[in-house]
């Protein structure tokens, strides 16, 4: 029997940072964007957030001996504008590193993990939801 685990990560509250050129404070995240230039210290600060959020809500979830599929549904405030939903693999790779720290897979290489892939979730509070799938050997 294929075995599947759904896990809802909220997105962590940032506080604004001051900007280095305006001195104005501005909004920060919730997710890690590709297409947004973040100092690097902040970065690191939004990965951590992500990792162990999502490392959080992973335990006591037994874990996975083979290989599995993710699926990352994005939800955000707003949908009247264009959105990408693979330009937040910043944040999922640091949710599927938590889940490792987490022990729900042994690694996340190619032999254990396929994915993330990312799919507009819709309209509502920020978070990201994590379809887990675990494949028979005939679809690894």
């Amino acid at each position: 029997m294929t075995r599947h685990v759904t896990i809802e990560i909220p997105a962590p509250y940032f506080p604004p940072v001051r900007d280095s050129k305006t001195g104005k404070y501005k909004t920060v995240g919730p997710f890690i964007n590709s297409n947004q230039r973040y100092h690097r210290h902040q970065e690191a600060k939004m990965t951590k957030a992500w990792r162990e959020a999502a490392a959080m809500r992973a335990k006591g979830i037994p874990g996975f001996g083979g290989q599995v599929h993710i699926i990352a549904h994005i939800y955000k405030p707003i949908d009247t504008y264009k959105f990408d939903p693979n330009n937040l693999a910043g944040t999922t790779k640091a949710m599927v590193d938590g889940l490792v720290d987490a022990g729900l897979f042994v690694d996340d290489s190619r032999e254990y993990v396929i994915g993330p892939d990312h799919r507009w979730g819709g309209k509502g509070v920020p978070r990201i939801t994590l379809t887990i799938t675990e494949l028979d050997q005939e679809e690894q």
